[in-house]
């Protein structure tokens, strides 16, 4: 307004190393706030300091409390999962209760570590769901899975002219303004990442740890199946030729036998012989036997 303020006191409010605020007083008389007033105004700016402080813990307890639960809640069910497709439905599903993105896809590595494939996705990614993308191409997805171990939030993608692509490299200019990448760590290494989008701050650091608590139970989930695969894998298939074992095939093959008794059709089983492979272990070795087998091994599979 009009008034003219004669004396001006000004005391900094911190809370440990950083300045939470300033505490103003001011005087219409001039030189007014001298002798014991700084004094007091210091001692009433350590209160406030002291009341945000108090203010900030607990609220910080809430978030947690808030955080765990949702945690938890999750987690106890991705925990007893066997399918990595509901694994990952059940992780966008969960991060769409979290927060209000634009588009979210699961990713994973493949074997080889050289591309990661788009597994599961929402929103305009739906649009690119079953893509494959080498790792060494220009996208933050690929970044996030050479380098992040934890949440990596950027609230600012750089302007439309030289942004980097998301998820594709075809998925066209100013998807997002704001990306949330949570990868899906075990055992030192990402077996791929939840990958969200949206305008800027959509995504919040509390949600950004939630995300990454949900993440670390599905990225064990995932772990535990593939492993489990991997496992029935070595034990149905013959280690040289990659087909069925002998135990595994009478399996498939009463499978077959009560499938078609069940439904009254008819199968057909299919027995051939390859010709000379006694011939070919006595004089080229058991090395060619073994190429022998498993080139033919290839062409039936």
């Amino acid at each position: 307004g009009t008034v003219k303020v004669g004396s001006l006191l000004a005391v900094p409010v911190l809370t440990g190393e950083s300045v939470a605020g300033v505490l103003m007083a001011d005087r219409l008389e001039v030189q007014s706030l001298t002798g014991r007033d700084p004094d007091l105004l210091g001692a009433f700016a350590g209160l406030a300091a002291d009341a945000i402080v108090r203010a900030r813990a607990a609220q910080r307890r809430e978030e947690l409390e808030v955080e765990f639960k949702a945690a938890y809640d999750v987690s106890r069910k991705l925990a007893v999962m066997t399918l990595p497709a509901h694994v990952r439905w059940h992780l966008l599903r969960s991060a769409e209760d979290l927060v209000p993105f634009e588009a979210a896809a699961v990713v994973m590595m493949d074997e080889a570590n050289t591309r990661y494939r788009l597994e599961s996705a929402l929103g305009w990614a739906a649009a690119f769901e079953g893509r494959e993308v080498a790792r060494v191409e220009k996208t933050w997805t690929a970044w996030v899975l050479a380098n992040a171990e934890e949440a990596f939030l950027l609230d600012h993608l750089a302007g439309a002219g030289d942004r980097m692509p998301l998820l594709v490299l075809d998925e066209g200019r100013a998807r997002a303004g704001s990306l949330l990448a949570v990868p899906l760590r075990a055992r030192n290494r990402n077996l791929g990442a939840l990958i969200l989008t949206g305008p800027r701050g959509a995504f919040t650091a509390s949600a950004a740890r939630v995300l990454g608590i949900l993440a670390n139970q599905a990225a064990a989930t995932l772990s535990v199946i593939q492993l489990k695969e991997r496992h029935r894998d070595l034990a149905e298939h013959d280690g040289l030729t990659g087909l069925f074992n002998r135990r595994a095939f009478d399996d498939h093959l009463a499978r077959a036998v009560a499938r078609e008794d069940r439904q009254g059709g008819r199968f057909a089983l299919l027995l051939f012989d390859l010709d000379h492979f006694k011939e070919i272990n006595d004089t080229l070795g058991h090395a060619a036997g073994d190429a022998a087998l498993a080139g033919t091994a290839r062409l039936l599979d």
